[in-house]
């Protein structure tokens, strides 16, 4: 029996949209306040137009990806820029994977064995140099074999499973606890409004909603469905964040489900709940980790070293370059919020906004498409120039306050 056109889009779209970068909602919720439906709204709709833009462009020339579009339309500059940028989103995007995972692996090393961080084998940093030594030679492995990719592709489909499950805890947690603990929350919701810029956060929604992360406009893909999948996943993002931020509170941080294990540990029966929850994102976001190296990998080889003889050692050579790549993002942005911010205005804001935008307005003619070509472009330029200055803001605060906290502790 064939599937409908309508569901397997409505499917697959959904499970595109709905990456890792969804982790960083509920954070978003308590430092926006009012502002985040507007913020996840703004970011919908300009993603819907990037699509919009996207089409216009694909009508000319009957492609579905954005390397052939790139190529086709700007020739080798463009699409060299295209693959390195892509290349620098997967990157990051592993590096926001493994500071996810180290932080509720961590979590739940702490809240199991009820101690602190005072042997050194249970600080962040060292769970996270493990992960990166033991994924490097299984996703080497992986890049040999094509059905041990594609587990780990379809692996993706189990992400929005996974955030309906924090959805459901959540709901259970504010059931349990209720939101009288969260009172302060909602009182700075209203007094704070105003007080958070809204161009800084909206470079962490960029890579969300992005139509990037999809081929555009395929043959089998139904526009209808596209747009209820866009839809449903706006709806779900802002109760989502709302539900999962009043049931931290001031607790919530940039990897939500690790919180709910130091909030929880009074409470057994929503603490064992809780380690099931990470365990789940533990093993649900390593089996990715794996389909985002081999497109890094199958990118770096396609188009860097075309005039190498493909061999083993190349292999090994180009899998160890990629993880210490990953390794380097992941230690010198520890923190989850400026990577996904970091990536966002980057990344994000090149192929939402700049690649789109500036191709559009070279090959249509329609006037209200060129306008909208360049108002995308002006966002661009202010949502990365925000976005990039707010995340280095972000880094250097963060590494002040560690050299504090450290220089506090010695005395």
């Amino acid at each position: 029996m064939e599937i409908p056109i309508i569901i397997t889009t409505l499917v697959q779209t959904i499970q595109t949209l709905m990456g890792p970068e969804f982790t960083i909602l509920p954070f978003l919720f308590v430092s926006t306040g009012i502002f985040y439906p507007i913020l996840v709204l703004l970011s919908g709709i300009i993603s819907t137009i990037s699509l919009y833009l996207y089409r216009v462009i694909q009508q000319n020339s009957a492609l579905y990806t954005i390397t052939d579009l790139s190529q086709h339309n700007g020739g080798r500059t463009v699409l060299s820029i295209t693959k390195t940028m892509r290349i620098f989103y997967n990157i990051l995007l592993l590096g926001i994977i493994l500071t996810i995972v180290s932080s509720s692996i961590e979590s739940l090393i702490l809240t199991m064995t009820h101690s602190d961080h005072s042997q050194w084998w249970k600080g962040n940093s060292i769970i996270k140099s493990l992960v990166i030594t033991l994924l490097t030679p299984l996703c080497y492995l992986f890049s040999y074999s094509k059905l041990l990719t594609l587990v780990s592709l379809y692996s993706c489909y189990l992400l929005p499973f996974l955030f309906f499950l924090g959805f459901v805890y959540s709901l259970g947690s504010l059931y349990i606890n209720g939101i009288a603990a969260n009172t302060n929350v909602v009182d700075n919701i209203w007094r704070d409004i105003g007080h958070h810029h809204i161009f800084p956060s909206y470079s962490m929604l960029m890579c969300i909603f992005a139509p990037f992360k999809q081929k555009i406009n395929e043959p089998s893909e139904s526009p209808l469905a596209v747009i209820l999948s866009y839809i449903i996943v706006i709806f779900f993002a802002i109760v989502y964040g709302v539900c999962v931020g009043l049931s931290l509170g001031p607790s919530t941080t940039s990897m939500p489900f690790s919180s709910y294990l130091i909030i929880n540990q009074s409470n057994p029966s929503m603490h064992s709940l809780a380690v099931i929850l990470n365990i789940l994102l533990i093993i649900i976001f390593l089996l990715q980790t794996p389909s985002y190296f081999v497109t890094i990998y199958e990118d770096i080889e396609s188009f860097y070293f075309t005039s190498w003889q493909p061999s083993k050692r190349r292999r090994w050579i180009l899998s160890m370059f990629i993880f210490s790549l990953i390794g380097l993002s992941s230690s010198f942005f520890w923190q989850c919020t400026i990577q996904i911010s970091l990536n966002g205005s980057i990344s994000g804001s090149y192929f939402v906004h700049f690649l789109p935008a500036s191709m559009a307005l070279f090959v249509s003619k329609n006037k209200s498409t060129k306008v909208a070509s360049v108002i995308m472009i002006i966002f661009g330029v202010l949502f990365a120039s925000s976005g990039i200055s707010g995340s280095s803001i972000l880094f250097i605060e963060s590494v002040v306050d560690n050299y504090i906290n450290k220089f506090n502790s010695s005395y």
